[in-house]
């Protein structure tokens, strides 16, 4: 049986697809149950940017490999070739359509939170700067020869850059977007930090809209692999390495868009598992019930819960602006109620309201 790196391709480029679906699913559910900010522009981009990234799945992890990629050359039946050339050429093409895409939706989502014009501009900068270089990148690459069925087909008569044009570029192209993955990686800092939340939810949010930074080490591994491949004499079986590292930073980067709006979730879970054991109610001796209290406990357990996702609920919430900015402050209001009952089964009930204490936080 022949050497081939076939098997390795496909399930590492699959599995990468699929991790990045459940996430990106994940992100448009908790958006839609918490926020009701599902479909916005960012998320649009990002689905667009996964449809990319199964297209390249599909052209250059399946098919192209049933075709022999992965194997030595001379493993290869010479009549596969062409057709073997052009879905890798076309997954490619896709591939960076992918990168700008999943740059530009979490873009869309820092410009949603961002309150100084500054930061906006240099956000709008990295997005529009991104998807100029990637694209251009994309259309050097599969048009580099006229006509274009030279690219895959050298019994065609035309004419192709030379391949170290394209070399050359394409690691300015892998370059610039490690810098872009880095540079949006510390957005969040410089905007939430001024923010006002609790400082450990600040740590949290700030930490999760950060993971793009691990996009941006996959782009400079994948990097490595690009100033030699000019020169690889077995481009089928070597290339390998850097069509998986090319799937991991466009699924990285769906990945670190998606997590940030998990967060709400995970906590809400751990939160309801935290008070499953508070949420019994018991038949006090001496005929006092509890039941009202209970149910009294339960709802300022509930809105103390509520209130402390409520900073991170508006950061990640469609209007993309901290709650102290769309109201002007941030309201907050208790009421205690006691009720029980007597022992001669006669009603009493006892309210005590404390004043509504309000705070405004202004941004």
């Amino acid at each position: 049986m022949s050497d081939t790196r076939g098997p390795k391709i496909i399930i590492s480029l699959w599995i990468l697809t699929i991790l990045a679906f459940v996430l990106m699913v994940l992100r448009f559910v908790c958006k839609y149950w918490y926020s009701k900010g599902f479909g916005g522009l960012d998320d649009i981009i990002l689905f667009i940017s996964w449809v990319f990234v199964l297209l390249f799945c599909v052209f250059t992890g399946t098919v192209a490999v049933s075709y022999g990629l992965g194997k030595h050359i001379q493993d290869i039946d010479p009549r596969n070739l062409h057709t073997l050339f052009k879905h890798l050429f076309l997954g490619e093409f896709f591939i960076s359509f992918a990168v700008a895409a999943t740059k530009t939706s979490f873009s869309l989502t820092l410009l949603r939170i961002t309150v100084r014009e500054w930061h906006k501009w240099f956000i709008w900068f990295l997005m529009v700067s991104t998807n100029l270089v990637m694209f251009t990148c994309a259309f050097l690459f599969f048009f580099q020869c006229t006509p274009v069925e030279k690219l895959w087909d050298w019994r065609v008569e035309g004419k192709c850059l030379a391949p170290t044009v394209v070399g050359y570029y394409s690691v300015f192209a892998a370059a610039y977007s490690v810098c872009t993955d880095f540079l949006l990686a510390m957005c969040p800092w410089l905007i939430i930090r001024q923010l006002q939340m609790n400082r450990k939810e600040k740590a949290g949010v700030i930490a999760a809209m950060s993971l793009g930074m691990l996009a941006g080490i996959a782009a400079i591994v994948k990097m490595t692999f690009l100033p030699n491949s000019i020169y690889w004499k077995d481009l089928l079986y070597e290339s390998a390495n850097l069509l998986i590292w090319a799937t991991v930073e466009c699924s990285l980067c769906i990945i670190a868009a998606s997590i940030p709006f998990l967060r709400v979730l995970v906590r809400d879970a751990s939160s309801s598992r935290a008070s499953r054991p508070y949420g019994q109610s018991y038949q006090l001796s001496g005929g006092l019930g509890s039941r009202n209290m209970t149910s009294r406990t339960q709802r300022r357990s509930q809105k103390q819960r509520g209130n402390d996702g409520l900073s991170e609920k508006s950061i990640l919430n469609e209007s993309g602006t901290m709650l102290a900015v769309e109201m002007g402050g941030i309201m907050k209001a208790q009421e205690i109620r006691v009720e029980w009952e007597g022992l001669d089964g006669e009603s009493l009930s006892r309210r005590q309201s404390q004043n509504t204490e309000s705070a405004r936080a202004r941004s």
